[in-house]
């Protein structure tokens, strides 16, 4: 934990840009009076705590307890969390202080969760809290703040969309890492996987979907396919779903078929990260207009 390092600019800059969403009234920012982030375990890549974690941070806090007010963010962490985040508590970010409240095994966390309590109460009218209500953990410190929250002293609301909208404007650095990651699964698709298939096909080979989609993560240790970047700094969101035989689900919570890739003939996509091989109508209606390769 302590060998990453808080980039306080980044930090500053998207804080900014958040209070300024919320203080410009704009839409629903207008109904709340602070947001709530309880986090645990990340059993998925794609929850908003997450993503609100590495937005900010650059890192995943898991076991912590985050809530933004009107004129501060209180955290509840653990030591070497509170070491990682010490920066921000030492100067002001956009003229709103960072409180780090430590965890305490003495009370079970009882007196650092009502701190953070008592922040939400006098944030504004201390009354409407946002909260990712879709967002589930199961952890001792969540469910405590959580029991708290539910107490009637506030109206929780989900604030999901509204912090959707904020992610999905990239700046500069984000734009170059979206496209330094693109250019690598360009790679890993074309020079890779698509000729992978293409093999199989050509020798009429037996190969299951799980080993094909296991050399994709072989494959980012190749220093021809990542384009000189640290393979360390390189990681699938999802494992490669491979289909085949007429049976598609294009879903991404999709589960991988133990069965070996079948074809009939090859549609090759514009769309660079989807290769069908098939014939079958289905397959012909859902893509477009597919350029065909080989019989």
């Amino acid at each position: 934990m302590c060998a990453v390092k808080l980039d306080l600019r980044t930090f500053e800059s998207r804080c900014e840009r958040l209070y300024k969403c919320w203080q410009s009234g704009d839409g629903q920012w207008k109904d709340f009076d602070a947001f709530a982030v309880p986090a645990g375990k990340f059993d998925s890549v794609y929850g908003k705590t997450l993503s609100l974690h590495v937005w900010l941070f650059g890192y995943e806090l898991q076991d912590t307890v985050m809530v933004i007010c009107n004129e501060r963010i209180a955290i509840l962490c653990g030591k070497k969390k509170m070491d990682f985040l010490q920066p921000l508590a030492e100067k002001k970010v956009n003229g709103r202080e960072v409180v780090l409240v430590a965890r305490s095994q003495t009370d079970l966390d009882k007196s650092g969760i009502q701190k953070l309590i008592h922040s939400l109460a006098d944030s504004r009218k201390g009354k409407t809290i946002g909260i990712f209500e879709k967002d589930k953990f199961s952890s001792d410190l969540t469910k405590e703040f959580r029991k708290e929250l539910d107490s009637g002293k506030f109206e929780l609301r989900d604030c999901s969309a509204l912090f959707s909208d904020i992610f999905a404007v990239k700046d500069e650095t984000e734009l170059n890492l979206i496209k330094k990651a693109s250019d690598v699964t360009c790679n890993i698709f074309n020079k890779h996987l698509k000729e992978e298939i293409m093999d199989i096909i050509d020798y009429d080979k037996k190969v299951k979907h799980e080993k094909l989609s296991s050399g994709c993560h072989a494959a980012l240790q190749k220093s021809n396919l990542i384009n000189g970047l640290d393979p360390d700094s390189l990681e699938m969101c999802y494992d490669p779903i491979i289909q085949s035989g007429g049976k598609f689900n294009l879903k991404f919570s999709v589960e991988r078929i133990t069965r070996c890739l079948s074809w009939d003939k090859t549609l090759v996509t514009p769309v660079k990260k989807a290769e069908a091989v098939s014939r079958r109508p289905f397959t012909e209606n859902l893509i477009g207009c597919p350029c065909e390769r080989g019989k």
